[in-house]
């Protein structure tokens, strides 16, 4: 599942999670029963979710597919168990405080939270890691978003980034997850943009 423009990795600004680790530390969940709060995010193996992607550079469309996110795998780092796809590079967990990605940043792994249960318009937190210029900041806890998954009330509204030159803006679901996410890398006069939204999902 590409849920970020792969330009991101090539150009070093913000990659995700790509390496291989050995489990380490204690953690009280396993594959298939995810520790944390599902109710925040389900990752349950065989979760999976589906979605309508279109890619463009300068405004113009460059393709346009289907993607999809599975949960089929999971590893514990720094005592922390992380859930995703074999061979891809996208995993979350979830916590007390919400639901967590981990992102390789160049030269050290941070997880930043994506999504916070209490969280208040206005309100912004960084990663939780060195010091990168990577936050999130809440546009709105109450949005109403209609794909073709379905019509979800009390999504949160949220921006990953700083605008310039890398940001996203996505919207996430308790209890379901991510339902859009629109992805801006800003270098020189190009302008690229990805935007993914949910089509269909599946929770066990």
């Amino acid at each position: 599942m590409r849920l970020r423009l792969s330009l991101l990795a090539t150009i070093g600004i913000v990659a995700l999670f790509g390496l291989s680790f050995s489990g380490c530390g204690d953690d009280d969940s396993s594959p298939t029963n995810p520790g944390g709060n599902s109710a925040y995010f389900p990752l349950a193996i065989g979760n999976y979710w589906i979605y309508d992607v279109r890619d463009y550079t300068n405004n113009v469309l460059d393709s346009a597919y289907v993607d999809t996110m599975r949960i089929d795998t999971s590893f514990v780092y720094l005592g922390k168990t992380w859930f995703g796809e074999k061979g891809d590079d996208t995993y979350f967990r979830t916590g007390s405080e919400g639901a967590f990605e981990l992102i390789d940043m160049v030269d050290e792994l941070v997880e930043i939270r994506v999504y916070k249960p209490t969280a208040h318009n206005g309100e912004k937190w960084d990663t939780q890691g060195g010091g990168y210029p990577l936050s999130v900041e809440t546009l709105g806890v109450n949005d109403t978003l209609n794909t073709s998954a379905g019509s979800f009330t009390g999504a949160h509204h949220y921006l990953m980034g700083d605008r310039i030159p890398f940001s996203e803006d996505y919207h996430f679901k308790a209890g379901v997850g991510i339902l859009e996410r629109v992805s801006w890398l800003r270098l020189g006069g190009t302008s690229s943009r990805s935007e993914m939204t949910l089509k269909a999902y599946h929770l066990n």
